[in-house]
């Protein structure tokens, strides 16, 4: 688990110097096909690959995870590329990387078929 560049800033400034940060009203997860690291870098693409709305439960113990079941949109024309990281974002499209992590296992969403994420089972952990 890690967070982007522009979130440790915002929350730097927040915390030491008094500036303003204001959390996004929405949430959205993407998927990516090698580690995204502090910019959001190798998010998937084509195939009608979107991210998904997210929203999570509170945080607790330094965690925090998913609150409501998942649901991606279905690959078409194509199978999507193979992902192995998530990241969390500020908006369904452009916006700014949260933060991101690796999936337990790598997932390829198949033509016609669409990936369905449990509640519980995208977490977030700062330590």
């Amino acid at each position: 688990m890690g967070i982007s560049t522009y979130l440790a800033n915002a929350l730097l400034d927040h915390v030491l110097r008094g500036v303003v940060y204001t959390p996004p009203t929405t949430l959205h997860i993407s998927f990516h096909s090698a580690n995204p690291g502090k910019t959001g870098v190798y998010e998937l693409t084509g195939s009608a690959y979107a991210r998904i709305t997210a929203t999570f439960d509170a945080a607790a113990a330094e965690t925090t995870q998913t609150a409501t079941e998942l649901e991606s949109a279905m690959a078409t024309p194509s199978n999507w590329s193979e992902a192995t990281h998530f990241g969390v974002w500020d908006a369904a499209s452009g916006g700014n990387f949260l933060m991101f992590g690796a999936l337990t296992s790598p997932i390829t969403v198949l033509i016609n078929y669409e990936a369905l994420f449990p509640d519980g089972s995208i977490s977030v952990t700062m330590a």
